[in-house]
């Protein structure tokens, strides 16, 4: 009796290690499928001369739905065949690009690619399991994504999801861009700086 005694506490313990494990198990497989990214690669592109908070909303997006980014970073020249004046040229941009990603999302992946052209050979030239599935854009760049999916289909590839991410803000109601806080109207979260240099914000009554 004392032999059977000492035995069943050790069998309990062990069935009792292997239910633990079990539920411990499934309930991290159940965590990694929830959170399994939609896509295995996305792209998205930009000037980024000086990146703002609309910037950020639109890599958060990228980087929520997908592993890996392509980000597509506008060359000089491209950017003046566009008619744009960046502050910095593409070294500079990209180095702050870098540092802005490692920062703010230190544990994604991504892959920065300079664009000579409107889309650049990442989001043109693949079919294996690393091809792009989807383009993440703002409203404004949001119709190059069937321009894209033209190109695309043209070249036998199959169409990418165009996501299409809201513009953001400024306080006064008007987008923020980067010629507004070039001109000194908002500052890169979008609030409102006032012509002595100072920041000031819309008078509300309560």
């Amino acid at each position: 009796m004392r032999l059977v005694e000492k035995i069943l506490p050790t069998k309990f313990n062990i069935r009792a290690i292997t239910i633990s494990v079990t539920r411990f198990f499934i309930l991290n497989m159940r965590t990694l499928l929830m959170s399994a990214k939609r896509y295995a690669v996305t792209a998205t592109g930009g000037t980024f001369d000086i990146i703002h908070k609309g910037h950020r909303r639109l890599l958060e997006k990228a980087f929520e739905m997908s592993d890996v980014v392509i980000i597509g970073l506008t060359g000089d020249a491209l950017a003046a065949r566009m008619k744009k004046s960046p502050q910095n040229d593409y070294r500079k941009r990209l180095a702050n690009l870098t540092l802005f990603l490692h920062e703010t999302f230190p544990s994604s992946l991504f892959c920065i690619s300079r664009l000579d052209d409107d889309f650049g050979p990442a989001v043109l030239g693949r079919k294996d399991k690393n091809a792009v599935q989807a383009l993440v854009a703002s409203e404004e760049t949001a119709p190059k994504g069937q321009r894209l999916n033209e190109i695309r289909a043209e070249r036998g590839l199959p169409p990418v999801e165009v996501v299409v991410v809201p513009m953001v803000m400024a306080e006064d109601g008007v987008r923020i861009s980067t010629s507004r806080i070039h001109n000194s109207e908002v500052d890169q979260e979008g609030d409102i700086i006032q012509s002595g240099g100072g920041q000031t914000r819309p008078q509300t009554n309560c």
